[in-house]
């Protein structure tokens, strides 16, 4: 029982990764085309992506969508602009 619940954790995680990294690539405007962008509903990609549109992007519910943002932004990959609401905004972080 402990390797399967073992083997689920670790396929958890990965498919979390896989699902922020599309969130990442998403943000990566170059890396994206307009189709997409506009599928999940991104109005203005400069300005930045909501939880929403990653609801969208990965069909997931808005907790799960807020849960891989807060860990991107934990993991200094984005920035949150705005503080509730729909006026909350995240940016991708350029880092060099």
């Amino acid at each position: 029982i402990l390797e399967m619940q073992e083997e689920a954790r670790e396929a958890l995680t990965e498919r979390t990764e896989k699902r922020k990294g599309k969130i990442l690539n998403l943000m990566n405007s170059e890396a994206v085309h307009d189709k997409e962008l506009k599928a999940c509903g991104v109005t203005d990609i400069k300005k930045g992506i909501t939880s929403e549109n990653v609801e969208k992007l990965l069909d997931v519910s808005g907790a799960t969508a807020r849960k891989y943002l807060n860990e991107l932004e934990d993991e200094n990959k984005i920035r949150q602009i705005g503080k509730t609401g729909r006026d909350v905004y995240y940016t991708l972080l350029h880092q060099n």
